[in-house]
């Protein structure tokens, strides 16, 4: 009798940039390009490795739902890699991160484009994996393509942090200050930034650097209605 192939987790964090659907990759001087995966633990959930591995690797926590995309046998021989989709939080355009001790030298992410050649310097592996997760990614309906591969406006973002660094951390800014910032004074410009803005300003909190407020209260960024404010999550 067989034993069953191993399983290697690939979390995945994409996002939607002015030049299409970008990945997030790393660069290590010892194994070169690559997708971060690992073998998953006996001990633990297909998700939560993929959490786990995500931290491990880039220093990025994610804790919001993460959507299963499948899984493929085709990838490495013997193994079967399941692939999980997670929520974008606001990144930097690249990073170096040290990984446990005792891993290698440090490595440094960057976004990738999903829909580019990747050449030689990528293992075919990687190559075969984000090919899966491209293909995925293409089914998600817009609104959930606007959820987890979100399109960043650092223009908006910049805008949210100075506007809440300047008012101070016990205090709260009306997002529609933000879209003023933005657009100008001319009420029908800056009313077509509200949207943007919020989705902005939600991200942001996500990704932990502010709160969403409703009548003083923190709320959940995904979950609230109405009229709200915008405040640091913690002193800068």
């Amino acid at each position: 009798m067989k034993n069953p192939p191993s399983t290697t987790v690939c979390p995945a964090i994409v996002r939607q940039s002015p030049n299409g659907l970008e990945i997030l990759a790393i660069r290590n001087a010892e194994f070169g390009n690559r997708l971060i995966a690992e073998e998953s633990r006996e001990t633990e959930g297909l998700a939560e490795s993929a959490r786990r591995s995500m931290l491990a690797a880039s220093g990025v926590a994610i804790a919001d739902h993460l959507i299963d995309i499948g899984q493929s046998k085709g990838i490495v021989q013997g193994t079967l890699w399941r692939f999980f989709l997670c929520p974008c939080p606001p990144l930097p355009e690249s990073w170096s991160h040290e990984g446990p001790a005792g891993t290698g030298p440090a490595s440094t992410f960057f976004w990738q484009r999903l829909d580019e050649y990747w050449e030689h310097d990528w293992d075919p592996a990687f190559i075969r994996a984000a090919r899966h997760i491209q293909s995925r990614v293409a089914k998600l309906s817009g609104s959930q393509l606007d959820e987890y591969c979100p399109a960043e406006r650092a223009d908006i973002a910049q805008t949210i942090l100075k506007l809440a660094r300047e008012c101070g951390h016990d205090k709260s800014i009306d997002p529609t200050e933000v879209a003023r910032a933005i657009a100008g004074s001319d009420e029908k410009e800056w009313r077509l930034m509200m949207k943007p803005v919020r989705a902005e300003a939600v991200r942001l909190a996500k990704g932990g650097l502010v709160h969403i407020k409703r009548k003083g209260k923190i709320v959940d960024p995904e979950g609230f209605k109405g009229v709200y404010r915008i405040a640091l999550s913690e002193p800068q």
